[in-house]
């Protein structure tokens, strides 16, 4: 679990507005693929599924390796009561090792008009700590086709956007030597250019699954008090 990792690769490719100034697609490309940017659109979105990678560990290990001393009768726990925090505690896991990882079908629907469309069946871990299928989504036409309208979609509904696509065409062409911006938006106060047709559509799939997983992993577990989802809530004193 604490090794677990994924790649922003060109699932999501941007490029910081004030650093490609100048610069040709294919150094800008060359850049990108080198990390050479002072920051990726997905920076924060790994840093904080990684702080709770990071924390959920710590707690799991803790769990399993220290002693536990009630305070008195009303705080000490039946073998059930234990079985059923382990439980809860392999479930979060499970979950999210599946936000890193994301467990999905991707297939094809068509439409009645013939035109084909990108669909996945994505599965999450019930409370049974079983798998199954949470989600059926699109993303757009088959292939590159439907790239541009995911691609803002998920940014709209993942992104904290101060600014929202630059139509000034004169603006567009202002960042870099040959490179018309496909979409311009200010992220968390930085200005983003977006690039669709240069990010590989299955990457950026998984990478849209994952917000969708982390949204549903933070609702269940971060956004509320932490005794509504331990099962159960208790307080001993820890002891090693």
């Amino acid at each position: 679990m604490e090794n677990l990792d994924f790649k922003n690769g060109k699932s999501f490719v941007s490029f910081p507005a004030d650093e490609i100034e100048g610069l040709s697609i294919k150094e800008i490309m060359e850049k990108y693929e080198a990390g050479k940017f002072s920051a990726n659109i997905l920076d924060g979105f790994r840093k904080k599924i990684f702080a709770e990678r990071d924390i959920l560990v710590k707690d799991v290990l803790n769990f399993y390796t220290t002693k536990l001393h009630f305070k008195n009768k009303e705080s000490a726990l039946t073998p059930e009561d234990i079985y059923l925090l382990i439980e809860a505690k392999k479930t979060r896991l499970k979950r999210l090792i599946m936000v890193i990882e994301p467990d999905f079908y991707p297939t094809i629907t068509k439409k009645s008009n013939g035109d084909e469309y990108d669909l996945v069946k994505l599965n999450w871990i019930g409370d049974d700590g079983l798998k199954f299928i949470k989600v059926s989504k699109t993303f757009g036409q088959k292939g590159e086709l439907g790239l541009e309208f995911s691609m803002k979609k998920v940014i709209n509904d993942y992104f904290t956007t101060e600014a929202q696509q630059s139509t000034d065409w004169k603006l567009k062409q202002s960042f870099a030597r040959s490179l018309r911006a496909d979409h311009v938006a200010s992220v968390d106060g930085k200005t983003w250019v977006f690039e669709f047709k240069l990010t590989d559509k299955k990457e950026f799939i998984k990478t849209a699954l994952r917000f969708e997983l982390w949204d549903m992993y933070f609702q269940t577990y971060l956004n509320k008090p932490e005794k509504e989802f331990l099962v159960p809530y208790y307080s001993p004193i820890i002891e090693k």
